[in-house]
């Protein structure tokens, strides 16, 4: 990765820089940067299932109301 980007930048130190994130990097800008054969040959898009959100809520996990029960 590091020699694309170098390879990609002419070696503009600081250009590589702004592709590095904490711990990876960052796949946008290095989009931006590298040749599209380049990126694809990288990187790689994983889908995974939509996360369905929860639509009931059970009441005995509400908090109990001020003032006693109604």
């Amino acid at each position: 990765m590091l020699s694309s980007l170098l390879d990609a930048t002419g070696g503009d130190g600081d250009a590589v820089a702004e592709v590095f994130a904490s711990g990876a990097w960052k796949h946008g800008a290095a989009s931006k940067v590298l040749p599209p054969e380049v990126y694809s040959s990288l990187f790689e898009v994983i889908e995974q299932p939509e996360v369905k959100t929860v639509t009931r809520i059970d009441p005995k996990f509400l908090p109990a109301k001020k003032g006693g029960a109604q």
